[in-house]
């Protein structure tokens, strides 16, 4: 039986997880790392696989770029492997455009790893190869190692299966805009939330995933929403994605300003106890709320009634 070599170039959090994956079917894998150079582990000159696992970033600003392909350009242009398969997100079209350029054998291949439970409590039963039809099946031939039959494999064309990733990661985005919309309006109608959420997901057409709504952080961010959900929604001018956007953006904003709030109303009640303790005072309790009331706009329950308005 062939020893398949493969070479994972980025060891972030898709690297190490793919190679976690990998390890231990009898694949011969070297790791390399541009920002971690004490991971490089390079014993060949050219490999059988490389899966390329490098960021993508969006560029903000004028000079910007919905989806930065360069890093994933460098991985492929410096090393050597009979295939490459680009795990990294990557705008519809990239992988045949860098095709083009570098005239090597590249197809895609989404990743569904993450950094939280959201995620990683799932587990993926399939795989997606998107490019050469030929191209394609050496890789599947390469994961059969790996997997068992029970594993499915999908083959499409690459710009099909570039799209898909952003299809999921949009939709995600999209679920946890609508359980923070419907958080706030249970919030107003007096309905608890999560009594809401277990009756909702009770029917079997909802999934359950990505339905939680955590008070102190009710919107999404994550480093693959917070990238992936406005490149498409830029590249392709998509209003609909905008609009989630811009409702995520204002219920981060919302949490931002409370927080300030809370921060401003702890520092006024520092000072209210510091002016408590100030002997000029003495034990004038009517003469020290009316100060306060005066100076902060605020009364001491118990101490002074609150004037008429």
């Amino acid at each position: 039986m062939k020893e398949y070599s493969v070479l994972i170039i980025g060891y972030g959090v898709v690297g190490h997880n793919l190679f976690r994956e990998l390890d231990g079917h009898g694949l011969l894998i070297d790791t390399v790392d541009k920002k971690r150079p004490e991971l490089n582990q390079r014993r060949r000159n050219r490999y059988d696989v490389a899966f390329v696992c490098v960021d993508t970033p969006r560029i903000a600003g004028e000079n910007g770029t919905p989806c930065d392909p360069s890093e994933v350009i460098n991985a492929i242009r410096d090393n050597d492997a009979y295939l490459f398969v680009i795990k990294s997100t990557v705008l519809p079209g990239t992988t045949e455009a860098i095709r083009g350029l570098t005239k090597k054998r590249i197809i895609f291949s989404p990743e569904y790893y993450g950094g939280t439970q959201h995620c990683n409590n799932f587990h993926f039963d399939f795989t997606i190869a998107g490019g050469n039809r030929e191209d394609c099946k050496k890789l599947i031939g390469m994961l059969q190692r790996v997997y068992d039959a029970r594993h499915q494999f999908r083959i499409t064309d690459s710009k099909t299966a570039e799209l898909v990733k952003y299809m999921e990661n949009a939709y995600l985005a999209t679920k946890v805009s609508f359980c923070n919309q419907f958080f706030q309006i249970a919030e107003k109608a007096g309905v608890d939330y999560e009594e809401l959420r277990e009756l909702f997901v009770l029917d079997e057409r909802v999934n359950p995933s990505h339905t939680f709504v955590y008070r102190d952080k009710p919107y999404w961010d994550s480093h693959c929403l917070n990238k992936d959900v406005p490149a498409i929604a830029e590249y392709f001018d998509a209003p609909f994605l905008k609009s989630v956007i811009a409702f995520n953006d204002s219920c981060r904003d919302s949490c931002r300003d409370r927080a300030e709030r809370e921060q401003e109303k702890k520092k006024r009640m520092q000072d209210i106890r510091k002016e408590f303790t100030d002997p000029k005072w003495g034990d004038n309790i009517k003469k020290t709320s009316e100060f306060l009331s005066s100076y902060y706009g605020i009364y001491i329950t118990g101490l002074l009634d609150t004037p008429d308005k």
